[in-house]
């Protein structure tokens, strides 16, 4: 009897495979074909029920590979630090320590900008 852990590395190589990746691959252009297609409203008119079904069969097939991969890989399909998406209240990037990504402006900036959001004058801009 195998192990879970023997089933986890088992799923993860077959999901690695090139078969799989291949297929998701050509579900993502499909799924872009199909995408393109619904946006015409005489393709729609025609044949809007089977794109319809065929893309919410794509996304079903998304999820499964998502699932497998999840269930194989546990939690580290997704990256542990997404610094390109985390704002740091100073107008940092969160924990960044590369100053490329630091505002040269730092707090003042980020409350001008949050200012300029809500609509008001920015601190200093009379």
């Amino acid at each position: 009897m195998r192990t879970i852990a023997a089933w986890r590395t088992r799923a993860g190589e077959w999901i690695e495979s090139p078969g799989p990746r291949n297929t998701v691959i050509g579900l993502i252009v499909l799924n872009a074909a199909l995408l393109g297609l619904a946006t015409y409203d005489p393709v729609m008119a025609v044949a809007g029920q089977p794109v319809l079904l065929a893309e919410n069969i794509i996304v079903g097939l998304f999820a499964c590979e998502i699932a497998i991969r999840l269930f194989a890989q546990g939690t580290t399909v997704f990256p542990k630090r997404l610094e390109c998406l985390r704002f740091h209240h100073r107008g940092n990037f969160a924990g960044s320590r590369h100053r490329s990504l630091q505002h040269p402006e730092g707090a003042a900036h980020s409350a001008g900008v949050a200012a300029a959001l809500h609509g008001e004058t920015p601190a200093g801009a009379d």
